[in-house]
């Protein structure tokens, strides 16, 4: 069963200039839940549009997460019936932790919630390794940096990993 907030965490201005972080005060152990993560819920749609108006305002921020991986159907979701947390306006603190590209030390977990269609998942992070006291926490968003497509363009990637596919792609 996952809890609320069950680790003392710590959101803080990052040095590396990646704006707010999250830290843990106390170390944890690999497999730890840190929190949920949590947003509006609305459709793949309705995302969608809500990133083109953001992308014509210049807004560089949004907290997407896809919730409706659709796992075990024979069916594809349409845009309209797939769901996302947007966690742009509202969230908790999931929503400063940093992306790390290949070596974070969080995993995102979804977790099935009791629905007649069995297709609507919450989003857990839990620790992959152990985390000091006083580490940033960090989740690989699995961003496309070269993804042209998107309404909304890649961040330029702080993240400072050997394993980051925005450097990779720069040095090519």
């Amino acid at each position: 069963m996952i809890c609320g907030l069950c680790k003392y965490l710590q959101v803080f201005a990052t040095s590396e200039g990646k704006g707010w972080g999250v830290r843990s005060v106390t170390a944890l152990k690999k497999g730890t839940f840190i929190c949920e993560y949590i947003g509006e819920i609305v459709t793949n749609q309705e995302l969608y549009e809500r990133n083109k108006e953001r992308a014509a305002k210049k807004e560089e921020h949004t907290y997407p997460v896809l919730l409706d991986a659709d796992w075990g159907s024979e069916r594809i979701l349409k845009d309209e019936e797939a769901l996302c947390l947007d966690a742009t306006e509202f969230g908790n603190v999931g929503r400063f932790i940093n992306h790390r590209c290949g070596d974070s030390n969080l995993i995102e977990i979804p977790v099935e919630v009791e629905s007649p269609d069995h297709h609507y998942y919450h989003v857990a992070f839990f620790t992959v390794r152990d985390v000091e006291a006083m580490e940033e926490l960090t989740w690989d968003y699995g961003i496309e940096f070269d993804d042209i497509y998107h309404p909304i363009k890649a961040f330029k990637c702080k993240c400072g990993s050997k394993y980051c596919r925005n450097k990779q792609k720069i040095q090519r």
